[in-house]
């Protein structure tokens, strides 16, 4: 993988692992909102770095999936619960 690749690659893992992580502490009820003002947060970022196209858009579905994932590894891992 190129090094710019590489870099961006690791970038996104690291923002869905912080993403997941805030996510996590939402209460149950609240966390569809969570998901839906991440995904608002990378179509901004995304649209910043160019106009946004099928292929931009289809990446921040793949990350929500993502973060959604990692919250329900999170939970059932009792991560982030007191």
């Amino acid at each position: 993988m190129p090094p710019v690749q590489c870099s961006v690659s690791q970038a996104t893992i690291g923002t869905i692992q912080r993403m997941a992580l805030r996510i996590v502490g939402v209460p149950t009820e609240g966390r569809e909102e969570a998901y839906e003002e991440a995904r608002k947060h990378y179509l901004d970022a995304a649209a910043e770095i160019e106009p946004l196209n099928e292929f931009t858009r289809g990446w921040v579905e793949t990350t929500v999936t993502a973060i959604r994932q990692l919250v329900a590894d999170f939970d059932a891992l009792g991560v982030g619960h007191a």
